[in-house]
């Protein structure tokens, strides 16, 4: 009796150790009111990561006042509208809710800022719905 309690206290430890509680690190901004930008980088500092980076620098120096609320966070995957969150680095762009534009992996950095401007309120683009 006394080993059966044993082996099912060391067996709800082991199922609860398995947990995967971990968050992820991610960037946001809502750059004019329909949209939401989600940036999930890797966790390692590379080429890739940099990439993103890079273009999110140069966009928000040419629009300085809708890129002024970048918050960086921690989410646990769960909690994201992203599908293949763990491919990372990635973009995800949302319109009103809705997933418009995905990115991930190692898009050119004139195809992230383009896929970015969209974001900014230049309505006149014909920026999916």
């Amino acid at each position: 009796m006394r080993s059966k309690q044993l082996l099912l206290i060391l067996m709800l430890l082991l199922l609860t150790s398995c947990h995967n509680d971990e968050s992820i690190e991610i960037i946001t901004f809502a750059p004019s009111d329909n949209y939401n930008v989600v940036f999930i980088p890797k966790k390692t500092t590379d080429d890739m990561n940099e990439m993103y980076m890079d273009a999110l620098i140069e966009l928000k120096a040419k629009y300085p006042f809708e890129l002024k609320e970048i918050n960086k966070t921690k989410k646990k995957p769960e909690e994201l509208n992203v599908s293949n969150v763990m491919a990372s680095p990635s973009l995800t762009i949302f319109k009103n809710g809705q997933v418009v534009i995905q990115l991930s992996g190692n898009p050119s950095k004139d195809e992230i800022k383009r896929n970015l401007e969209i974001t900014v309120g230049n309505e006149k683009k014909d920026a999916p719905n």
